[in-house]
């Protein structure tokens, strides 16, 4: 089987193809940035390309998607590019697509494409408050057409709170929980853009890759899944749980909402996962351990352990 990432640079995509290299060789990855350094070691052919470029026939078993711009605050501040970078960036895919050849597409789309809401039905009315949450739900409808029209599979999996070691935070953001690790870690005041009663659906980076390698082969329908935990979590009772994880003082810190009344970021979110369990995939880890992961296992590896040392 041949299988082609967009994005196989970016923090799910480059797990996706670490998970993927393990037991498929031909493994391809088309991104406009360079190959991380968890990847330049293996074996992959790599096409370092923009998808609004000129780009070569598209003819592997299956594509994963992933290639767009994230984050719903920076497509506020340039809409017209966020909505080049995602839908432009999925026709012109599509266009360079062998029908004949792919069998599948799997879309990382995005809990963005709802709005506000708890335990969210794959079926449930969207309404995206943002342009990053209109052009996934642009894309989808696209990528419905496209692949109805030609008998491809699709699997749409849009994607909640991820997090995992090695995401990149972008100036505090991107990577909701990964940003309350560096503030927790490197100051005792913590900055919330937004309440800190909303709630998120946070989900650990392997769970991620397990759900969207789980989809490459099954059968060649069109369908959407969430992937989530279905498990509410608060940003304050993310940020505790944060703390308790670095065995500090809760008393310590000072917790501060900021931009409260920001449009493009919804009071709740949360998913409801039941169709992605049907499939026989499950969430295996939960908050607690994801945390300890992430400051174990990232730049925050050293403080983390000499706040262990100390307390010992």
């Amino acid at each position: 089987m041949r299988i082609l990432i967009t994005g196989g640079s970016g923090f799910i995509g480059s797990n996706i193809a670490k998970q993927l290299n393990r037991s498929i060789k031909e493994v391809t990855i088309l991104d406009k940035n360079m190959l991380p350094t968890i990847l330049v070691n293996d074996n992959f052919h790599f096409l370092n390309l923009d998808l609004n470029s000129e780009m070569p026939v598209i003819d592997h078993d299956v594509v994963i998607h992933l290639a767009s711009q994230v984050g719903s605050y920076d497509s506020t501040k340039n809409p017209s590019q966020c909505f080049s970078t995602n839908v432009n960036g999925t026709i012109n895919l599509c266009n360079n697509i062998d029908t004949s050849k792919v069998k599948k597409i799997i879309f990382a789309s995005s809990m963005a494409v709802y709005g506000n809401g708890l335990s969210l039905k794959e079926d449930d009315p969207k309404e995206p408050q943002s342009p990053y949450g209109i052009s996934k739900l642009a894309s989808e409808k696209y990528l419905k057409y496209f692949c109805k029209e030609n008998k491809i599979g699709l699997s749409i999996m849009r994607i909640f709170n991820c997090y995992g070691p090695g995401q990149n935070t972008q100036g505090n953001l991107k990577g909701l929980l990964n940003i309350f690790i560096e503030q927790v870690v490197n100051s005792n005041k913590i900055n919330v853009m937004g309440l800190i009663t909303r709630k998120r659906d946070l989900i650990y980076i392997d769970d991620v890759v397990s759900a969207f390698v789980g989809q490459v082969n099954i059968e060649n329908s069109i369908k959407e899944y969430n992937v989530c935990t279905s498990k509410p979590t608060s940003i304050n009772n993310m940020i505790n749980n944060i703390i308790t994880a670095c065995n500090y003082d809760h008393k310590q810190f000072k917790i501060e909402s900021i931009n409260i009344n920001a449009s493009y970021d919804p009071q709740d979110v949360v998913g409801d996962n039941t169709r992605l369990l049907d499939t026989g995939w499950y969430p295996s880890t939960n908050l607690k351990n994801g945390i300890i992961k992430c400051l174990k296992e990232t730049k925050y590896q050293q403080s983390f352990q000499q706040e262990k040392d100390q307390k010992e």
